[in-house]
């Protein structure tokens, strides 16, 4: 036990072995206690670590290892609340059976590590509350018995990553509501047994167009909180992870990158529609439900927002089938179709512009198939423009014989419908450019009659 004391030279305890070790509020230039084995607690609260004692004398100990415990074994708690270090928190590959607290810490290693703690085992939990880190704070590969906290932390590294956390696993939950990081959040790989609590946290990437959150293959058990303004300013990188929860994106902050979610599995989505970024990738994104109920046609403006530079760049399907697979399974036929309408003429619009006529002529007809009632309106049209105009033509008869009355309406619907006979088209003839009317009649109703049948069978394998 050794409060309140100041040292001139470093603290040796590499390998050592006590009950506890208790120096609160002393001040060292160095500790050094690799392999130390503590049965009880490690004490380091509100201690000044990484100071040089001589008045004006250079500081040999910057970006050097001002507390390092590599490998050391502390079977209680390892406190640190309040500690100011100058220099490196090495604790790479320690093993802390209780919690290790870092809140209120003073961690100055501006532009090099600040925590470095690759490999460390907590059995309860990490708190790092109110932490000001000037550095990077490395915890790949950390196992977390417990809850992590790093609400209300500041993290400042802006030309690199402010939180490298790949492989980290807790089993409980990560709570950084308002967290402050000046540089990239890593946490790639990392599996959260809880939820992960960002709420009113504030990202900034280490620079233009780079990430301010990278989080692939991470997998949360529960949900991911995005929400109570929430601001990233860089792109957020989610590729492949999953979410067994929802995902809050309620009162975010649009952010100024790209969010980018693909192959990413979410239970359920809670968002507003203001939340969304410019710039989406949703290729792959899949959810069972959207709490928030607006109509297709607002969340096609959504998938709309597809990164890209060309047309063909920003078209990808499977956003629209998912969204269509949503519709239909609240029942929301109409709203399905027209998701699936919105994909094809997104989808035309990657073609030459030859192959897009077929198209253009198609989803005048009936709508690729999902507006089969445009068929009906094109052939009421038809029916009433040519029997007017058949009214005012004057036929002549086939043949001999007794002939049915000549009719326009009739003779129009011959020409119109195909197969169907009405026995005008055997009685009477028209020349000239009736006879050309006659052949236009005939050709729009087998395009017709096509259209009607491929939108019949779109309708009844509902795709």
């Amino acid at each position: 036990m050794l409060r309140s004391c100041r040292f001139a030279n470093p603290i040796r305890l590499n390998y050592a072995q006590a009950q506890s070790v208790d120096l609160r509020e002393s001040h060292f230039p160095r500790l050094l206690a690799d392999g130390m084995c503590v049965s009880g607690n490690l004490d380091l609260r509100d201690a000044v670590a990484g100071i040089q004692l001589v008045p004006g004398a250079v500081n040999h100990f910057m970006h050097r290892s001002a507390v390092r415990a590599v490998g050391a074994r502390i079977d209680g708690d390892l406190y640190a609340g309040g500690i100011s270090v100058t220099g490196e928190l090495l604790l790479v590959g320690t093993d802390v059976g209780g919690v290790v607290t870092l809140r209120y810490a003073r961690l100055n290693n501006a532009g090099g590590v600040a925590v470095q703690a690759g490999g460390l085992r907590i059995r309860r939990g990490l708190l790092m509350s109110h932490m000001l880190a000037q550095g990077e704070v490395r915890l790949p590969g950390v196992r977390i018995g417990g809850v992590m906290r790093l609400e209300d932390a500041e993290i400042r590294h802006p030309r690199g990553c402010a939180v490298s956390a790949e492989a980290l696993v807790t089993e409980s939950d990560v709570f950084a509501e308002r967290l402050r990081a000046e540089g990239c959040v890593l946490l790639e790989g990392a599996r959260i047994g809880g939820s992960l609590h960002l709420e009113g946290a504030t990202l900034s990437g280490p620079g233009s167009g780079e990430a301010a959150i990278s989080a692939s293959r991470m997998i949360i058990g529960r949900s991911l909180y995005l929400s109570e303004s929430f601001f990233a300013d860089g792109d957020m990188q989610f590729i492949g992870m999953q979410v067994n929860g929802h995902l809050d994106m309620i009162g975010m902050r649009p952010t100024h990158g790209v969010l980018d979610l693909r192959g990413v599995r979410v239970g359920d989505v809670r968002d507003t529609f203001e939340a969304w970024p410019v710039q989406v990738d949703l290729d792959g994104f899949t959810y069972d439900s959207l709490s928030r109920q607006v109509s297709a046609k607002k969340r096609l403006t959504l998938l709309a927002r597809q990164q890209g530079q060309t047309p063909a760049d920003r078209y990808r399907p499977q956003p629209y089938e998912q969204l269509a697979a949503f519709h239909r399974a609240l029942g929301n036929d109409a709203e399905a179709r027209t998701v699936l309408l919105a994909k094809q003429r997104a989808r035309r619009h990657t073609q030459p512009w030859l192959r897009r006529a077929p198209g253009y002529f198609l989803d005048a007809l009936v709508g690729y198939g999902y507006r089969p009632l445009r068929a009906v309106i094109w052939a009421a049209l038809l029916m009433i423009v040519g029997s007017f105009y058949f009214a005012h033509v004057h036929p002549t008869a086939t043949g001999p014989g007794p002939l049915a009355p000549y009719n326009p309406v009739l003779y129009t619907a011959d020409q119109l419908i195909p197969v169907a006979q009405f026995g005008q088209q055997g009685a009477w003839h028209v020349h000239g450019a009736a006879e050309c009317a006659a052949v236009a009649l005939t050709a729009c109703g087998w395009s017709l009659g096509i259209a009607i049948a491929a939108a019949v069978t779109r309708t009844v394998t509902r795709s």
